[in-house]
């Protein structure tokens, strides 16, 4: 397969009731942008029947494949793998619960022409969280600024990184940092990065499983020690990959 312009994986766990609908949305969003592209599905170990519905989706859908975990192994490393395990130019990951609305994908990828990050936030005032949530993310935020500099106004919403980037970076995380150190250590090898705003829509099914505390103190764990490999200049990059 030649490299396509634009990855788009969505990330799936235990979410059968809205996977399919997720899947064949951003296929019909994808077929209207004017780019080649992936659908990547990952699975990260679900124990409903998202496996099943993904296998059946991969088959029907144009340009689509699946990725299956062996195990549930957490919201850090399926991250990962929708970035690092896809091939195109550009790499970006959706939810599978549809609080991203894939209809603005478009508009995003305007912004790809002069950055090599697109960072997405959402408006704090509109966010669909609970006041607690909203609460921990403005903590989160202010550790970033402190601790990097680095002004996010989202730590964790849709972001698109261009595949030179990616190329360049090691990510360490395990926990959901790994997003925001991705933007840290892209910073560092010198990305163009810009922030879009990015509404996020009403959740119609299933829970949220990003903001447990396990999460979040690993996520404070990672944000610590990358502070502390930046000290001694431990980021690390790797090789590009052959073309």
């Amino acid at each position: 397969m030649s490299q396509p312009f634009l990855s788009l994986s969505i990330l799936n766990f235990n979410e059968e009731d809205s996977i399919v609908a997720a899947a064949r949305r951003c296929s019909e969003v994808l077929q209207t942008c004017g780019q080649t592209y992936e659908l990547v599905l990952v699975d990260d170990g679900s124990t409903d029947r998202s496996r099943h519905l993904i296998a059946d989706l991969a088959a029907r859908l144009p340009h689509c494949r699946a990725i299956f975990h062996p195990g549930n192994l957490g919201i850090g490393a399926g991250i990962r793998t929708c970035y690092f395990e896809t091939i195109g130019q550009w790499a970006t990951w959706f939810p599978a619960d549809m609080q991203a609305d894939p209809a603005e994908l478009p508009r995003l990828l305007k912004h790809t022409h002069d950055a090599d990050a697109v960072i997405t936030f959402r408006d704090p005032a509109k966010r669909q969280e609970p006041r607690k949530r909203k609460l921990i993310s403005a903590f989160e935020r202010l550790l970033v600024r402190s601790l990097f500099g680095l002004k996010l106004r989202d730590l964790h919403w849709i972001r698109l990184f261009r595949r030179t980037i990616l190329d360049q970076i090691q990510p360490r995380s395990r926990s959901p940092f790994i997003d925001t150190e991705m933007v840290v250590r892209a910073r560092q090898v010198g990305a163009r990065i810009c922030q879009v705003e990015l509404d996020d829509l009403p959740r119609r099914f299933g829970v949220s499983k990003g903001a447990r505390w396990r999460n979040l103190i690993t996520s404070m764990s990672d944000l610590l020690a990358l502070r502390a490999r930046s000290l001694v200049g431990g980021f690390g990059t790797r090789a590009k990959r052959g073309t």
